[in-house]
């Protein structure tokens, strides 16, 4: 980029900062942009007041790499390179963008992808990959797809092992629900209040755990019993049962037996969820579901306003790190009050636009992939380079072992890729 055109660029910013400066999420006329005018309006704002001009955009045979790796998971071959760069159709990349998220290619890597995401933390995690692979397909709402993973839609088996590969660590649990589906990792609160958040103590903690505490496998299943409390003793006074405590703040109450009932309660389901186990091969019988499913008031919560906005926060921030090597709030598992995003106008714009918009996850990336946030080049020119949460220059952002894997199969199968450029080169210039 010319110095003049940087000086045309930074003064069509600066107009733009003067007839908007002020963006909150609820603004009426944010709602009518597109996501990705949404986005620049936030990022161009932002630039403005902190005296930084962006990077130019990235070329041309760069983009369409990028686009390709983001949404499809592999370099383009020579040909489709060649087809995109030569071409001079002003809609190219958004129906390049429109042709990549309505192919199989997609949702392969969608579902590679969000299959890492629901690792979490655990080195093991059960597959839901099956699962994945038809919810992509399907481009089913986000919303329904964690409905999904926590065992409560009619097809709850289809995806209870996220539920069920963890039942063995009820603490991993835990841990990974609150920090993939609500952005916010309360695991330090097991031994003592969170030390940066001052509303989240253990009791919040042990209260997320009881939602979980009585689920367990039958015959390979995901079920739930019907009696069983979770008790934690806190550090500054005695054992008590734990309420059950959304993460939110919500409090969702239950009628219990009376303390002295309780045990027997849970000792008698255990001896006939035994007999029914003892039984399945002949009679193929499952547990009745429990009146009050402590799981099913978890997905509620989970699904009501305060808890919904979060749940959309969260998944937005996660695309956005994904797409671009940096999330709106930083790191992705700590959102909240004393960690603030970098935009919250723009993460909140995002969030009640994907809550608008039924959790539609493939609108959702279509519109971060039109933005012109995302299509700046890596290359900065000055000395110093500005701060990564400006989104001032796209990062360099390297392969993953899938996008790498598929883009050296891909090489592989063609039969006339240039000799004089090697597939290492090709992929480590892909971003």
């Amino acid at each position: 980029m010319t110095d003049n055109y940087r000086l045309l660029f930074f003064a069509a910013l600066l107009f733009l900062a003067a007839t908007t400066c002020a963006l909150p999420a609820d603004e009426p006329v944010s709602s009518d942009l597109s996501i990705g005018e949404a986005i620049d309006r936030y990022i161009d704002v932002r630039l403005v007041a902190a005296n930084v001009r962006p990077a130019p955009p990235a070329d041309d045979a760069t983009l369409v790499r990028r686009l390709m790796l983001d949404l499809a998971g592999r370099i383009p071959t020579p040909d489709e390179a060649r087809v995109y760069v030569e071409s001079n159709d002003p809609e190219k990349r958004q129906k390049l963008i429109q042709q990549l998220i309505t192919s199989p290619d997609y949702v392969r890597h969608s579902a590679a992808e969000f299959e890492f995401l629901l690792k979490g933390y655990s080195e093991q995690p059960p597959s839901v990959h099956g699962f994945l692979l038809i919810a992509f397909q399907e481009n089913r709402p986000w919303n329904n797809m964690f409905q999904d993973l926590m065992g409560e839609s009619p097809d709850r088996q289809a995806a209870g092992n996220f539920v069920l590969g963890r039942l063995n660590d009820q603490d991993a649990l835990v841990r990974d629900v609150s920090s993939i589906f609500l952005g916010m990792n309360i695991e330090c609160a097991r031994c003592h209040d969170h030390p940066y958040v001052d509303s989240i103590s253990q009791e919040y903690y042990y209260g997320m755990r009881s939602f979980f505490s009585r689920c367990h496998d039958f015959q390979g299943q995901l079920h739930e019993r019907q009696y069983g409390v979770v008790r934690f003793r806190p550090l500054d006074g005695d054992e008590r049962a734990a309420r059950l405590i959304f993460l939110t703040g919500q409090i969702v109450e239950e009628d219990l037996p009376a303390a002295d009932e309780q045990q027997a309660k849970i000792d008698e389901e255990n001896k006939q969820i035994g007999v029914l186990n003892e039984m399945f091969k002949d009679k193929k019988e499952y547990p009745p579901r429990p009146t009050f499913s402590r799981k099913a008031k978890f997905v509620e919560a989970a699904l009501a306003t305060e808890g919904q906005q979060r749940m959309a926060a969260s998944i937005v921030n996660r695309l956005w790190y994904r797409f671009f090597g940096q999330g709106l709030v930083m790191p992705v598992d700590q959102m909240h009050a004393e960690n603030p995003a970098s935009h919250p106008d723009l993460l909140a714009w995002l969030a009640r636009d994907l809550i608008d918009h039924g959790f539609d996850l493939r609108r959702t990336k279509q519109g971060i992939v039109s933005s012109q946030a995302y299509a700046r080049s890596s290359r900065w020119s000055d000395a110093t380079p500005p701060d990564a949460e400006l989104f001032a220059v796209a990062r360099v952002r390297p392969l993953s072992p899938l996008q790498y894997g598929r883009s050296l199969r891909m090489v592989s199968e063609l039969p006339n890729w240039p000799v004089e450029q090697t597939t290492e080169q090709s992929a480590q210039r892909a971003v």
